[in-house]
């Protein structure tokens, strides 16, 4: 028996069971919840079995190992076991000294005893005293430093750890006293072996009393978790209830609310009981219908474990506040070991609210500089209100200071029309809009009141069942009014609609103010530049500082020669002559020295042609800083005043000769038409005596008397026809055909001298007075056959073509020429250069002329609106070219094409009153055909006119002043004015004597307009169109 339980084996035996209970503690960390000071129990074991194991092996193995280690495994243990326990202390434990104490004695103090002083009791009772030191740190740690382990619990540790104090007390005791040796030790080995024996008993009650301790904190633990748990549901339940979100967690299949805190309540207007009773048609109900499919798609998506962003905003149904703003913040959770929505619900109706009135305001304030006008202006105003308010039936009004009243630019209404100018009133307050301007304050009036004020005739239009209305108000002044209203709903707007609007009312009137003023400035602008581009007077604008022109109009460059471009680069000095340019500076030199400026000084301006202009400068300067900085000059050409002032004297000394013509031709019309009877007397008796005497020589005598006789006619002939002031007769023919009748009728005269004609084949009729052609080509043939009077080889030139829409002649010949000096005086009436005031012997003698022949001509083709020139050389030739428009008969493609591209009246009822068959029948055609289509009736005299105008409603007279019989076309045109005084009355006449009398009567009557003949049918269908037009 002593043989088996011998120490070694002993010591073998305890180790070992140290060390299964060092693995079974390694276990119950496995499966357990454990603390760090269970590891650290365990580590402790651990290291209290390796050291028990190896001083088993004492003799087997070195002492390094047997005794050293294993002591510095035990020393380790208990500091290890104590550690745990310091970690059931609230207070906290230095380790250092700890273990520099163990240190000392595994390192120092065990080798000592074994190496240099071997002594086995030493190293004994060093043990035991180190356990018994650390057993009573042990038991003052466990029974005083922690209250949350109770005593009474832990009877088996608190047992096992006093026998353990007793057990190594006494052991060191002995071995402190008795003072045996290493011989002795191993000669009581029943002894040890009762005391290993009890170890083994003791450290078994130890584990179990550890665990038992382990357990004991979890459950201490657990409790006091659960009592936290409770402690937080109930402050989270107090939060949620409490709370500005609703809570609510959701189900699907069918979709319904398993939860709902109280604030949902006040989020929907629905209380939890009701929210949880929703059938899912009840939940679709509340959402609102832009926001369902979005809501339940992303509900189902995440109950599916998608990925969906956790933050959504909805519109949800108030009971009783309609549609309002929720924020969700959503997570899937386990509900009941069911999958569901736990979601948070935030009312941001206010935020939202917000951010529509700051968004509509900024889209306000941004309309300023987008909007093209202030139509699209108050469109976009409309349309940024749409979120925050209903506009259904909106509108903006404004006042006009002038007439006081209060106009509505904008409107928008689904039952009123009528957006006509109201008279305001501020004392009256006769109407919603002017109570607002007058009070300058909102207003929201519901049916009763509304209905009080229409019964004192208070109200406009329509009656509203509810009327809101703001004043646009910017620095103390009313701009306008906006307003809202509805005809439907008398619970529409609130109070705190009043208030969006308000809000919202100064950027809307900021807005329309800037709105105003820009389109004002630029109507200035547009006006200026209006003014700057069609002045009548050359303007320019210099920047004094870089001596440049920065702005000039077309009229300074027209007479100044320069393009803008050029101005641009010319210094404005550069324009004026020296002396001007001194007279400027002296100018500019005087205002800078205070001395009052001159508004009108007149300068001497240089063309870009060299020629010197005089100009009256008008200077509109600006100063920056008090420093001249730019100036608006205003240029005037006043040249022509020194070319009226010799014009005019010209002029007087010709008013005076044609007076003198005049009385001249009165007395020569009177005096031919008698001398012409007597020049007609004596050719009849010429002729008889020419006829009943055949003696040559009397017959020589009466030959000579005829030619002079005849040559006395063309001279009465000249003198009638200047001195009548007669209208041409116009009719359609052939120039060619007159042109061949007038060298025919010259075919006498012109013997010996060769024709040349060029007559293009092509060449349009010309409507023009028949006889007053004719006699203008015989003049020109008779000048032209005077001209070639000494020319050896005489030959003419006979052209006709269209050139430019006009109808052209010219005769040539390579006679004797005029001189230069005299080219523009040969349409002055009396002027001649034959017969006496031949000085260089142009003519041959006895070539004389009246000085008529080329007034007449000029005045011939003057009344047709024609031109003539003449071109001379001396001694080389003269050309006549003469221009007469080119009337069709009927209207051009180019014309008809133009007509229908305007706005032509068709279909309407004329009366054409004209003598001239050819021009009638022009007239009738083309208002007839297309593209007008009127119906047409024409008259050749005034009686026939007066008639068909009493007889017939028309829409238009086209009226000639010269008709057949006595009466004219004034006698018409009254006629008509007594009937109708609105009908539009067009003349269409050439007569001078008219034109001069149309003026005045134009300036009293609107309805009357003038087209001078001749005249093309595209002018003339476009005056019938314009005044068919109003």
């Amino acid at each position: 028996m002593i043989e088996f339980f011998n120490i070694r084996t002993l010591l073998l035996v305890f180790g070992g069971t140290l060390l299964v209970s060092a693995v079974s503690m390694a276990c119950y960390t496995l499966n357990r919840k454990i603390y760090g000071n269970f590891r650290l129990w365990t580590l402790g074991m651990g290291s209290l079995s390796l050291g028990f194991l190896l001083i088993s092996f004492r003799d087997l193995i070195p002492d390094l190992f047997s005794i050293v280690l294993a002591n510095i495994l035990v020393f380790s243990a208990i500091f290890l076991t104590y550690m745990g326990f310091t970690h059931l202390s609230a207070r906290p434990v230095k380790t250092g000294k700890h273990l520099v104490f163990a240190g000392l004695l595994s390192l120092v103090v065990v080798p000592c005893f074994t190496y240099w002083v071997p002594s086995v009791d030493a190293r004994i009772v060093i043990s035991s005293f180190y356990a018994l030191i650390y057993l009573g740190l042990i038991f003052r740690v466990f029974i005083f430093q922690t209250p949350a382990v109770r005593f009474r619990d832990n009877i088996l540790l608190v047992i096992s750890l006093i026998l353990l104090f007793v057990l190594f007390f006494a052991r060191g005791t002995f071995y402190l006293v008795s003072g045996s040796t290493f011989d002795s030790f191993m000669e009581s080995a029943p002894f040890h072996e009762m005391v290993l024996f009890s170890l083994i008993l003791l450290q078994f009650a130890f584990v179990m009393g550890l665990m038992q301790l382990n357990s004991q904190q979890l459950e201490h633990d657990l409790l006091e978790k659960e009592r936290r748990l409770k402690k937080n549901q109930k402050q989270y339940r107090q939060l949620v209830e409490e709370s500005l979100q609703g809570l609510v967690i959701a189900r699907d299949r069918p979709a319904r609310l398993v939860f709902v805190s109280s604030p949902m309540a006040r989020i929907s207007g629905y209380t939890p009981s009701e929210l949880k009773n929703f059938t899912p048609e009840q939940l679709k109900g509340i959402l609102h219908p832009e926001d369902r499919a979005l809501f339940f798609s992303n509900f189902k998506n995440r109950l599916a474990g998608m990925d969906v962003s956790p933050v959504q905003q909805y519109r949800i149904r108030h009971k009783t506040k309609g549609y309002r703003w929720v924020e969700t913040y959503t997570a899937l959770i386990d509900f009941d070991g069911q999958p569901a929505v736990h979601s948070h619900f935030l009312d941001i109706t206010q935020k939202k609210e917000a951010e529509d009135i700051n968004v509509a305001m900024f889209k306000i304030l941004g309309a300023v500089t987008t909007a093209r006008d202030l139509n699209d202006l108050f469109q976009t105003i409309h349309e940024s209100l749409f979120p925050i308010i209903d506009v259904t039936n909106f509108f903006i009004a404004l006042k006009d200071p002038q007439t006081h009243t209060l106009y509505f630019p904008y409107h928008v209404d689904t039952a009123d029309d009528d957006f006509l100018p109201i008279e305001f009133d501020s004392a009256k307050n006769n109407s919603l809009t002017g109570l607002v301007f007058a009070k300058k304050e909102a207003v929201l009036l519901n049916r009763e009141e509304l209905r009080k004020r229409e019964a004192n005739n208070q109200t406009w239009g329509p009656l509203a069942v509810i009327w809101m209305g703001v004043p646009l108000v910017v620095k103390d002044k009313v701009l306008g009014v906006v307003a809202v209203q509805s005809y439907t709903d008398p619970d529409l707007y609130t109070r705190k609609d009043l208030e969006v609007l308000s809000a919202v009312s100064h950027q809307m009137a900021l807005a329309i103010e800037r709105k105003q003023a820009q389109e004002a400035l630029v109507e200035s602008e547009k006006r200026y530049r209006y003014l700057f581009s069609h002045a009548p007077a050359g303007i320019c604008e210099v920047d004094f500082e870089k001596n440049r022109f920065f702005r000039v109009n077309d009229v300074i460059c027209k007479f100044s020669g320069y393009t803008q471009a050029e101005f641009m680069d010319m210094k404005p000095l550069d324009l004026l002559t020296k002396k001007s340019r001194d007279r400027f500076k002296e100018r500019i030199a005087n205002l800078a020295a205070g001395e009052p400026e001159t508004k009108d000084i007149e300068y001497d301006l240089i063309s870009k042609q060299g020629k010197q202009l005089t100009v009256a400068v008008t200077l509109d300067f600006a100063h920056d800083d008090k420093k001249l900085s730019h100036t608006l000059v205003v240029i005037h050409d006043i040249s022509w005043r020194q070319k009226i002032e010799k014009e005019k004297i010209k002029a007087q000394k010709l008013l005076g000769e044609q007076q003198k013509l005049a009385l001249i031709g009165q007395v020569a019309g009177k005096m031919a038409h008698d001398f012409n009877n007597i020049l007609g007397v004596i050719m009849g008796n010429v002729e008889l005596m020419l006829m009943d005497h055949d003696d040559p020589d009397l017959q020589k005598m009466l030959k000579r008397i005829l030619a002079h006789t005849e040559k006395g006619q063309y001279l009465t002939r000249n003198l009638i026809a200047f001195a009548k002031n007669q209208a041409p007769r116009q009719k359609y023919f052939s120039l060619n055909q007159k042109i061949d009748l007038a060298l025919a009728l010259m075919k006498k005269d012109l013997e010996g001298i060769h024709i040349q004609r060029s007559y293009d084949s092509d060449l349009p009729d010309v409507l023009a007075d028949p006889g007053m052609i004719e006699h203008s080509l015989i003049n020109l043939l008779q000048n032209a056959v005077h001209a070639l009077s000494k020319t050896e080889t005489p030959k003419i030139i006979l052209d006709t073509c269209v050139r430019e829409a006009n109808i052209c002649l010219e005769i040539k010949d390579n006679g004797c020429g005029i001189p230069e000096s005299h080219i523009h005086d040969i349409f002055t009436p009396s002027f001649t250069l034959k017969g006496g005031k031949d000085v260089i012997g142009a003519y041959a003698p006895g070539i004389k002329g009246t000085g008529y022949g080329m007034a007449n001509i000029q005045k011939y083709v003057h009344q047709h609106q024609g031109t003539i020139e003449v071109t001379s050389v001396l001694d080389q030739g003269t050309c006549v070219r003469i221009c007469f428009p080119v009337i069709e008969k009927q209207l051009t493609a180019e014309e008809k094409e133009k007509i229908a591209g305007t706005a032509i009246r068709t279909g309407r009822y004329i009366l054409v009153v004209e003598d001239e068959p050819d021009i009638s029948g022009a007239q009738h055609r083309v208002l007839s055909q297309a593209p007008c289509h009127h119906q047409v009736d024409v008259a050749a005299d005034a009686a026939t006119a007066m008639d068909l105008f009493d007889q017939n409603r028309y829409d238009l007279i086209s009226l000639d002043y010269m008709l057949a019989g006595s009466k004219t076309g004034m006698d018409v045109y009254r006629h008509i004015r007594r009937i109708n005084s609105s009908v539009p009355v067009l003349f269409v006449s050439g007569n001078i004597e008219f034109i001069e009398a149309i003026k005045p009567l134009m300036e009293k009557d609107r309805f009357v307009a003038h087209l001078s003949k001749p005249c093309r049918m595209g002018a003339y269908v476009e005056h019938v169109n314009q005044m068919l037009a109003g």
